[in-house]
């Protein structure tokens, strides 16, 4: 309950968050609402915080610390972040937009993933999915050191405020 509520050692509370899979999440709930409310943690262990709750069925409102602020869910009310018709979408996309290059394939789906968990429960698919995977084959590319002059301006606009959110989120350190 302490390292939940009050613990700043990054290592300690990924330890705990992701043991907690293996125990009766019931008895740590109050915790988990405090720390899904922390500023001073990394909001990736707040995004997994909520996942762990969503993955419970765990039934109430709740106020969460999105990238959008302090907002209320429930998490029985929110669909898993890697379950959706849009994420596989994206993906298949993604792997057809790479053209068979490995390399671009796997850092795209990897970007992708970080992007997720940097903005959930925000709703990313209102662009589309077709022109959030092609953001993500751009953001790539650009990893890779490859040219993406050839992609047009307003998709690369799209990407760069893509790439500017995941590289914002702070990396964990432990």
């Amino acid at each position: 309950h302490d390292i939940l509520e009050k613990g700043t050692d990054q290592g300690k509370i990924s330890q705990v968050l992701f043991s907690l899979k293996n125990y009766n999440l019931n008895i740590y709930i109050d915790s988990l609402k405090i720390f899904m409310l922390r500023e001073d943690v990394n909001p990736n262990f707040r995004t997994y915080a909520l996942i762990l709750l969503i993955d419970e069925k765990f039934d109430g409102e709740i106020k969460f610390r999105s990238s959008d602020g302090i907002i209320n869910v429930n998490p029985t009310k929110l669909e898993p972040p890697f379950m959706s018709k849009n994420f596989n979408a994206v993906c298949k996309e993604i792997v057809t937009l790479a053209n068979n290059n490995v390399s671009l394939t796997e850092t795209a789906l990897h970007l992708f993933n970080c992007y997720i968990i940097d903005t959930y429960p925000s709703d990313i698919y209102l662009d589309g999915t077709s022109k959030l995977a092609s953001a993500f084959i751009v953001i790539a590319n650009e990893y890779l050191g490859q040219d993406t002059s050839s992609f047009d301006e307003e998709l690369l606009n799209f990407a760069h405020k893509i790439k500017a959110k995941i590289e914002s989120t702070p990396e964990i350190r432990l």
